[in-house]
């Protein structure tokens, strides 16, 4: 659980890196402040988890030295992405806030075409603020913080493994689950949805996501994605993890399906242009036609329904 705040704090302070312009400035910052509960309440649940898994470390057959190491390990890893929350939920916040609003007061970075899309009026490069001059040291102990968690969930799975393969994979499932499970959970903040519609939401949420996919650099969580997806149906073809855990790569499966077909549909009436459905092919929000976005607050919210099934089925397959 702890993976997924550090590298997003990571990803924050890279996309920041440099020059940012005054479009990734505002994006960021509104990111930070719609997130200000979640990590905290992510973190504390986190912390909980952990002092539990101690617990039963303890309790078990493993030697001290070794339930000693996992406590040290695990105690100084939550002390350390504890104090990356603060520092950016915190002292990043409060400067990227000011630096965005000088930006929102200049000119606005999001206008509405002829068409009705939401398009971004300034995206070039241009130094209206820069991370402070901390912030090479702050980048090297996030990322000091990423590889130690990294190391952490290897030394696990290595735990695991010294017992049975199949409880590392079990292991490595959960990991991929919770992370992908928060990140999700960002998106569900910043999602737009059905009846609390607006212009200036449909703009904020076009700013998130243009930023996280055409700036952001996070590919533990793709690669989180990718071990869900792919070692999920692996696992329960085994026989390792009950059938809900393969509820989300299903779930992806059939939204991939269903848009392709549903884009082919649309591109023979005349409606798009592109054989690739949205988001595959630009990532744009209508302030006319907001239907996409409130179908993408649904497809969020399924996707994290199925990752709460997973996560109950393999912690009963744990336990």
């Amino acid at each position: 659980m702890l993976l997924f705040p550090v590298t997003m704090g990571l990803s924050t302070v890279l996309s920041l890196a440099g020059a940012p312009s005054p479009y990734s400035i505002v994006a960021v910052s509104e990111g930070l402040t719609r997130t200000r509960l979640l990590y905290p309440a992510w973190l504390a649940v986190a912390v909980g988890w952990i002092l539990v898994g101690l617990s039963r470390a303890w309790a078990s057959s493993l030697p001290s030295s070794v339930a000693l190491g996992v406590s040290v390990t695990a105690t100084l890893l939550a002390l350390s992405v504890l104090g990356a929350q603060v520092w950016l939920q915190t002292a990043l916040a409060a400067e990227l806030g000011d630096a965005s609003a000088r930006v929102v007061q200049g000119n606005p970075v999001t206008v509405v075409d002829a068409g009705g899309t939401l398009v971004a009026r300034r995206r070039g490069p241009e130094p209206a603020w820069s991370l402070p001059s901390a912030r090479r040291g702050v980048t090297i102990f996030l990322l000091a913080t990423v590889a130690a968690a990294a190391l952490f969930v290897g030394m696990m799975l290595a735990l695991g493994a010294a017992g049975s393969a199949a409880r590392s994979l079990q292991c490595l499932l959960l990991t991929g689950s919770w992370m992908s499970l928060g990140v999700i959970g960002v998106d569900l903040v910043e999602d737009v949805w059905p009846g609390f519609t607006s212009e200036a939401g449909l703009a904020r949420a076009s700013r998130y996501y243009s930023q996280i996919f055409e700036q952001w650099r996070n590919p533990v969580v793709l690669a989180a994605f990718l071990v869900v997806i792919l070692g999920a149906p692996l696992a329960w073809t085994l026989g390792l993890v009950p059938a809900s855990v393969t509820l989300f790569p299903v779930w992806i499966a059939g939204c991939i399906c269903f848009t392709t077909l549903w884009n082919q549909v649309l591109l023979k009436n005349g409606v798009v242009a592109s054989r690739l459905p949205l988001p595959a092919w630009v990532n744009e929000y209508s302030a006319a036609r907001p239907l996409w976005a409130h179908f993408f607050a649904v497809i969020h919210t399924v996707m994290a329904i199925c990752l709460i099934a997973g996560l109950g089925g393999l912690h009963r397959t744990l336990a």
